[in-house]
Order: structure tokens, then sequence, then C-alpha cells
């Protein structure tokens, strides 16, 4: 009796042990699998070429389940161009399940741009070779406690390889390998008229690559004639020739007419306008490939080398597309900054600004494709590296182009003349018309037009005339030597009040008259003083009009103007040159009142005779008894440009004159 209790109580203790450690123990890797495998959400199980291949297989037949069940749902249905609820619930699934067999495979060799469309039909496509071919049995299949030393397993009879990742997002996976997807085509046009060993997703790829939709077709489909949508021709069905061809019809015909509408327009004074119509063939080429890659893709289906070449043939259209459009939009960007009222349009400031718009939005461009490069599969380093080699030999060729867009932006920077400034440059003088990146038009003053490369125009010495607020007169005369002391005194002293006394001569900053120099032939005089005008006519003639006073002055001093001779003459010692009764005391006048004009003339002898010359003249008398002769109120010393009311600016001026 105790024999058998104590047997019992053994018995029990370890039913209980076992029972503990079945529901706290880690689940087996069969249990991890099947959990994983169990749920639409869940990602599949690649831990080991075992559970790859378990999950492919188990996967792609559940979404084949569920898609036949869908299609037979909807074919019942009174919805032709749309599902119903129930059949969108089960094609979701389905997609949800056919997803997780794309995760078993390697394709991010793939380009990006058609990558999904090609994951649909390369996993079918391996699911069809794998359902013709005799498999081991999945518990042969090499587990993760078996890859110890291999990082690979091929599958039997194919070339097809399951193979360890080292490196990338998905790093300690094992997926089907990047070269058994470049593989899967030429493998299934072998396999595909081999018999079924595993017959639970027959047809698919034919059930797939003639039916319109991703998974499951629309009902629309079933009316269409067998003739047009069962027999294949090159891969795909009449119906998807036939709707091929039309939109890429339609395509042409849509391009053509945007181009003649937006190119028959013409908006000169508006170009704003202009630049918009502009801008809507590249936009409608965008829409329009995007719009021509869903048709091939969703509703027709293509499948095959040729989905892939006419939809990387769209995408090539599509980037190129919208490269241009940001250069059109650039320029309408600067359209709408040039119609502000602070932008002058034919200002420097307009040109920096469409300088900038341009190589901002080249830059932008380059971008783009570059982007829409990596998404077509072209590999970005070796395009980098190849254009940096171009760049480089361009750059040697083009070294002088380069130069002179570099000159272009210091002239764009430093600001040293404006467009519509008249400057001068070396020996030449002109007014600038436009300054671009690479030269300079300028109209010069012989009224043609000049085009200077940056890159010299920039290390010239510029002088910008339409910036000065006075012409500056400097003239030198030369009196004869017979001409007095006293002579000369009296005339600079009468130089000094005309030029005082005159309306159109500055006090500032700077107005003199000095004996400078005894030279070979003369007693030289220097006048510097700054004329009130930014016109270069009316300069002349007021410089006109202070020649001839001068003239006046000199031969009311008794003296003449000296010239350069070779002449020899016999000179009488008893003649003497007669000067004027009136020059010596009117001299002592000024000393007597405390008013003598040298070294410096008095203040207020300025004050009387300022402005009080009468200019312009009426007649003869106005040029002798000099300064003196009217009896002019004062008037403001010094005359700003834009208080010369006597003609355009000089600028302007300069153009007609």
């Amino acid at each position: 009796m105790r024999r058998t209790a104590l047997f019992i109580t053994i018995v029990t203790v370890l039913v209980c042990l076992q029972y503990t450690r079945v529901v706290f123990a880690e689940p087996s890797a069969k249990q991890t699998v099947a959990a994983k495998t169990a749920g639409p959400l869940a990602p599949p199980d690649t831990t080991s070429p075992q559970a790859t291949l378990r999950s492919f297989m188990i996967n792609t037949t559940r979404a084949y389940q569920l898609m036949k069940q869908a299609h037979a749902l909807d074919m019942e249905s009174d919805n032709i161009f749309t599902h119903t609820p129930q059949v969108q619930a089960l094609s979701d699934k389905a997609m949800l399940y056919f997803e997780k067999a794309i995760r078993c495979v390697d394709f991010s060799a793939i380009p990006a741009s058609y990558r999904v469309e090609f994951s649909y039909e390369a996993v079918i496509q391996l699911k069809e070779v794998i359902d013709r071919i005799k498999l081991p049995r999945m518990g042969a299949v090499p587990d993760s406690d078996d890859m110890m030393e291999l990082d690979y397993w091929r599958v039997p009879g194919t070339s097809f390889e399951i193979q360890y990742v080292k490196d990338g997002e998905r790093s300690g996976e094992y997926l089907f390998n990047t070269e058994s997807v470049n593989n899967i085509k030429t493998i299934y046009n072998r396999a595909r008229y081999l018999p079924y060993r595993i017959k639970t997703t027959e047809g698919f790829y034919r059930f797939y690559s003639s039916t319109p939709g991703r998974l499951v077709p629309p009902k629309w489909f079933s009316y269409i004639p067998k003739s047009l949508s069962s027999t294949l021709y090159f891969e795909q069905t009449v119906f998807q020739w036939v709707v091929f061809f039309m939109s890429i019809l339609f395509f042409f015909l849509l391009s053509i007419v945007t181009f003649k509408l937006t190119r028959t327009k013409n908006f000169k004074d508006h170009p704003i306008r202009s630049e918009v119509l502009h801008l809507i063939l590249p936009l409608q080429l965008v829409a329009s490939c995007l719009l021509l890659a869903y048709i091939f893709e969703d509703i027709i289906n293509l499948t095959g080398r040729f989905l892939v070449l006419s939809v990387g043939t769209l995408q090539v259209i599509q980037w190129l597309s919208a490269a241009w459009s940001i250069l059109v939009l650039g320029r309408v960007f600067v359209q709408l900054i040039l119609a502000t009222p602070r932008i002058d349009p034919k200002g420097i400031d307009a040109s920096l600004v469409n300088t900038v718009t341009n190589l901002t939005c080249i830059f932008l461009a380059i971008c783009v494709l570059f982007y829409g490069g990596t998404k077509l599969g072209i590999p970005l380093i070796p395009v980098v590296t190849g254009f940096g080699v171009i760049g480089l030999a361009i750059s040697l060729a083009a070294r002088p182009t380069i130069e002179n867009v570099i000159g272009g932006l210091t002239l764009f920077a430093d600001k040293p003349v404006r467009i519509g400034d008249f400057c001068m440059f070396g020996k030449t003088r002109g007014k600038v018309l436009h300054i671009g990146l690479r030269s300079t038009r300028i109209r010069a003053s012989d009224r043609t037009i000049m085009s200077i490369p940056n890159a010299e125009f920039s290390h010239l010495q510029l002088i910008n005339l339409s910036h000065r607020d006075k012409f500056k007169l400097d003239l030198t005369i030369g009196l004869r030597y017979e001409t007095t002391a006293t002579q000369l005194r009296w005339i600079i002293t009468k130089l000094y009040e005309m030029l005082y006394a005159h309306p159109e001569i500055s006090r500032k900053p700077l107005l003199w008259v000095r004996f400078v120099n005894f030279n070979a032939y003369s007693k030289d005089i220097n006048i510097r003083a700054y004329i009130n005008t930014t016109r270069l006519s009316h300069y002349y003639r007021i410089q006109e009009d202070v020649l001839f006073r001068l003239g006046e002055i000199v031969e009311e001093g008794g003296s003449s103007f000296a010239f350069p001779t070779n002449s020899t003459y016999l000179r009488n010692d008893e003649e003497v040159f007669a000067e004027p009764s009136n020059l010596a005391p009117e001299l002592q006048k000024f000393t007597d009142e405390n008013q003598f004009p040298f070294p410096d003339f008095p203040s207020e002898r300025i004050d009387q005779i300022n402005n009080k010359l009468k200019y312009p003249p009426e007649k003869e008398k106005d040029y002798s008894g000099l300064p003196l002769r009217t009896e002019d109120k004062d008037s403001p010393e010094d005359k700003t440009p834009e208080e010369d009311k006597r003609g355009k600016p000089y600028t302007d001026a300069l153009s007609s004159d």
C-alpha cells in the first residue's frame, strides 16, 4: 500500500514538473515560425534558410487562396468598377500576406522606380519554379543551428540561394539573394512547361499577368472577349497592347496640343503670363507620365521586361520634365520680382536677381536629376566621380569663361557701375546697357555697342561719371611776360570776383585762382572750380560763358594771352608797355578797406558779390565791367543735380548731345 502511494506520488510530481516546463519554457523554433507566420501583420521569419523558405511558401499560398476567394466573391457582386467591402477586405488581407512573401527576397539591387512592380512578378515566378521542382523535406533544409560554417543554402536543382545578409537594414536575415532575383525570369522561362509538383498556387502567374489590377482584377475585365484577354503576345494580352498604344497616342497628342497652345500666344508686354504659359508643358509632361505609369501598373498590369522598359522610359521623361519645370519656375519667380516697383528691370539689381535665381534653379534641377537617377538605378558615386573628372577637364578648357563668370559676380557684388550709368574705362567712355554673367555691353559715345568680357572689364579702372554731382572746371591760362605784377594781381582779383559772382559756379568744395608758374613763354594762372550741373551740354555752355568773361577780364587788365613762338625781334629799351591807370588805385582801395585779396580772398567781399553775375547773358555788355552789372538777389550757393532745371540729367543728355 505504501509502495503504491509512493509510486502514485512520484508519478504525480513528474507530471507536474513536465507540465510546468511545457508552460513556462521558451517556445521552440517551430513554435516561433508558426507564431510569426500566423498573423498577416507579423513579419516573416527569416532567421534561417528553413524559416525563410517556409515563410515564403506559406505566405504566397495564403495570398493566392485569399485572392481566389476575393475574385470569386467579386464575380457574384453587382459592382462592376469597384469592389464590395467584403472583397476589398479579402484583397487587402491577401496583399498583406503577399508583401510578407516579398520580404523573403532581397530586391535591394532593383531600381526603386519599378521595384514594387518587379517584386510582384518575381515572387510569383519564384513560387511557380519552386512548385515545379522536387523540394527536400522541410526538416532537411538547414536551420540556424546548421548554418554555423556556411552563410548560404542553395535550393536543389536550381541556382536560387538563400543567403545570410551581413550589411544594411536587413542584416542578420536569410533572404533569396540578388543573384537569384536576376535569374528568376530566365529560370521561369525554362521551367514553365514542367508539370506542377505542388499545386497550391497553380496558374498564379498566368492569372496575374493576363488580368488588370494588382492581385484581384476588377469585374469589368470579365466582359472583355476571351480572344483579347486570354492569349499572350510577347508576355501581354491583346487587351493590354491596345490600351498601351491608345495611352501612348493620347500622351503624344496631348503634348502636341499643349505645345501649340502655349507657344502660339505672344505676351511680350506681359512677361509673367508668358513664362507661366511656358511652365504648362513641363508640368503636363510630369502629370502625364504619372498617369501613364498608373495605367500601365495598376489598370492594365503590364508585366515582364516590357513593363520595366515602359516605366523606366516614363521615369526618365518625368524627371527631365521636373528639372525643366524648375528652370521655367525660376524665370516666373524672376518676372514676379521684377514686376515690383522697387526693382528697376534695367538696373543691376534686376541682373543680380536674374543671375542668382538662374544659378539656384540650375543647382536644384541638377539635384532633381541626380535623385531621379538614383530612382532609376543609376549609381550616384560613379556619376559624381565622372562629372568631377569631366568638370575638371571642362574647367581647364573653359577657364576664360569661368573667369568671366567670376568677374560678373564681382561686378554684381561691388556694383562699381550700374545698368544705365555712364562710365569711363581706359580711354573709352560709354553707357552700360547690360551686365551679364559672361560679358558687359556698353554703348560708346560714337553710338557703337561694345561687348567686353567681365574678366577684363572688372580689372579695369572704372570711373563712374554718372555718380558725380558737379563738373570740375580746371583751366590754366598763360599771360605774356610783359604783364606786370600789378596787372596780375588785378586780373586774379577780378577772376575771383567773377567766379564768386557766377550763379552756376560752386564755392565748395574748391574754388581758386592762383599764379602758379613762370613758364618758358608765359606767366601761368591756374583756375579751379566746380560747376553746378550734371548735364554735359550745360557744363560746356557754362564753361563757354566763363571763358568769354575771362577774356574780357584779361583784355580789361591790359594784358593778353601768351603763345609759343620762335620769333626774333629787336626791342627798344625805351619802349614801355602802358598799364591801365585804374588798376593800382583799385587795388589800393582794397588795401584801404582791409580787403586785400592776397593770399586769400576776404569772405566779406565774397558775400557782397556772391551770385551777382548776370547769367545767362542777354547782351554783349554783360561781359564787360565785370563782375557786378545786375541787381540780382542772392541765390543758393550750391545747387544739387536734382535742382538743375535746365535740362535732363547728365547720363540721359549725353546720348542726345
